[in-house]
């Protein structure tokens, strides 16, 4: 009887150890969770008082087409006229100090704010800023939070003014020999005539005045594009409340992993069992013969 309950025994922790393998394979009991970490900025951070500005030269880039362009392209006759557009991501605490603070740098630097929105999680602010003063903005955004993108691009626009310098040229030459002609006329229809075209022309130069004016405070002033994003904050978990979550999932796992070891022992062992029996019936005989 001893020897069929080693048997069994054996059997038993064969059967468990088969079963619980893939538990232990899977990490079913690990340790505890890494826990994340983010870098937050608070708000004395947000409205830290800035330097002093000072004129920058507009940065170092290459244009669109691959031209180079550098600093000093203001001036209308003789350079390239290039406006920058750049555009910022920063990572910040509360979205309300920082777009505070990005208006405050604005002014500051003789610029302005075009566009501002702002949400509990994010914002989307325009800032109009000096071209002189575009890379010294752009430093002191560093100051507000964390910089996650940063990209800028610069659009040379000297075609375009000077196809709109001598488009309007053209049209006042026109304008002045329209003068000259309403003087000289006399019929009605014609002066008509004259006064019509001279409508349509003095409208046209002022389109194209319009248009000059717009492109040239595009190079007068840079575009800067802000996005504010707050980090989502990871929920600290409790550690005592993790350890009973754990002991818990042993404990059940563990009653669960007895049944199952249990229902699928159980053929075995009536297997085990029938094998004995004939066994010792053999053996009895084997004795009295």
């Amino acid at each position: 009887m001893r020897a069929l309950s080693i048997f069994l025994l054996v059997l038993l922790l064969f059967v468990a150890g088969y079963l619980l393998y893939p538990y232990l394979q899977s990490g079913y009991f690990s340790g505890y969770p890494a826990e994340i970490g983010l870098k937050t900025y608070t708000a004395s951070e947000a409205v830290r008082a800035p330097p002093s500005p000072q004129p920058s030269p507009a940065p170092q880039l290459v244009a669109e087409k691959g031209t180079p362009v550098s600093s000093g392209q203001t001036a209308y006759l003789g350079t390239r006229q290039i406006s920058y557009t750049a555009s910022v991501e920063i990572e910040v605490n509360n979205t309300n100090y920082a777009a505070a603070r990005i208006s405050q740098i604005a002014q500051q630097l003789s610029g302005y704010v075009s566009y501002m929105y702002v949400g509990n999680s994010s914002a989307q602010i325009t800032v109009k800023v000096p071209q002189e003063y575009l890379q010294s903005f752009l430093d002191q955004l560093s100051s507000i939070g964390r910089v996650l993108q940063k990209s800028m691009t610069a659009n040379d626009v000297t075609d375009q003014l000077v196809d709109l310098d001598t488009r309007i040229r053209n049209l006042q030459a026109e304008e002045s020999r329209l003068l000259k002609l309403y003087d000289m006329a006399k019929d009605v229809g014609e002066i008509i005539q004259i006064e019509d075209r001279l409508s349509q022309v003095r409208y046209q130069i002022e389109m194209l005045q319009a248009q000059k004016t717009n492109i040239e405070r595009m190079v007068q002033y840079a575009t800067v594009q802000i996005s504010l994003t707050i980090p989502a904050k990871p929920q600290p978990e409790d550690h005592w409340k993790w350890v009973i979550n754990v002991a818990s999932r042993a404990f059940w796992g563990a009653i669960a992993l007895i049944a199952i070891a249990i229902a699928g022992g159980l053929p075995l062992a009536l297997v085990a069992l029938a094998a004995y029996a004939v066994y010792r019936l053999y053996r009895r005989k084997s004795q009295k013969a």
